[in-house]
């Protein structure tokens, strides 16, 4: 772990960070964090951010991307300290523990993957930011319910699966522009509503779970390429013949006509 010359109380709450540098705030982002110098310490120094590993910065010096996906990252991450201009924010593949607070994340936000690390606490989805495209939290600890009405009019992508994510879910008023849907082995229960799904769905994931009770698949869009529900052992009802060819549900009450 690296020691930056100066520190900040965050047990006293969240932090006004709009004084502070890219520089300032990059290195907050990782104080916590083991395998940090592998990014940005030089011998004794650290290096400036824009000569800091997988990270793009703007003609203003200002930090765009940060691509830090399986660096051997081991901490609680402040990303609180994620400046503001980042775009693109992928950080997979490591050991990051502690909770997530998305009401935090840089307003222009499109690309955000944390997938595969040890991260924990309740999930707020009705706090990303409006540009989000791409959200990847798969194979974490979240735990809780999780409200998928308000998304992000442009996400395109969203990934929670291999979480402990429990609870209903409603997914009859997703937003317009969603392509693929993976929330695959959690614990959600309670019963399924597909008959409103947005034609711009290809692919949805809900298999191994705990939902229940009679579905629809009757009205399903033609345009859904991907549908599996295998291994809800207590959900049931009936495929009809023509309908969407790849849907998956080994392990459940379902039958086709």
């Amino acid at each position: 772990m690296i020691t930056f010359p100066f520190s900040v109380d965050f047990s006293l709450g969240r932090v006004s960070y709009t004084s502070f540098s890219q520089q300032t705030l990059m290195e907050l982002l990782l104080s916590d964090i083991d395998g940090a110098s592998f990014i940005c310490e030089e011998m004794t120094a650290v290096k400036d951010v824009q000569h800091w590993k997988n990270v793009t910065v703007n003609d203003q010096g200002d930090v765009t991307v940060i691509d830090w996906d399986d660096m051997r990252l081991a901490g609680t991450m402040n990303f609180d300290c994620i400046p503001s201009t980042a775009v693109v924010v992928k950080i997979g593949w490591n050991q990051l523990n502690g909770p997530l607070h998305l009401a935090g994340m840089p307003p222009f936000l499109e690309i955000l993957h944390l997938r595969n690390n040890k991260l924990h606490g309740s999930m707020d989805l009705r706090s990303l930011p409006d540009g989000l495209q791409d959200l990847n939290l798969s194979t974490n600890r979240f735990s809780g319910s999780i409200d998928l009405r308000s998304l992000p009019k442009n996400l395109h992508r969203l990934s929670m699966s291999n979480n402990q994510l429990s609870g209903p879910i409603d997914i009859s008023r997703l937003n317009s522009a969603i392509k693929s849907l993976v929330l695959y082995g959690n614990q959600f229960s309670g019963p399924l509503c597909l008959d409103r799904l947005p034609v711009s769905l290809e692919s949805i994931y809900l298999n191994d779970n705990l939902f229940s009770g009679w579905v629809d698949l009757s009205t399903i869009p033609k345009t859904l390429a991907n549908l599996h529900l295998s291994r809800n052992d207590q959900l049931s009802g009936r495929l009809p013949r023509n309908g969407p060819k790849n849907v998956l549900f080994q392990g459940t009450h379902i039958e086709v006509e």
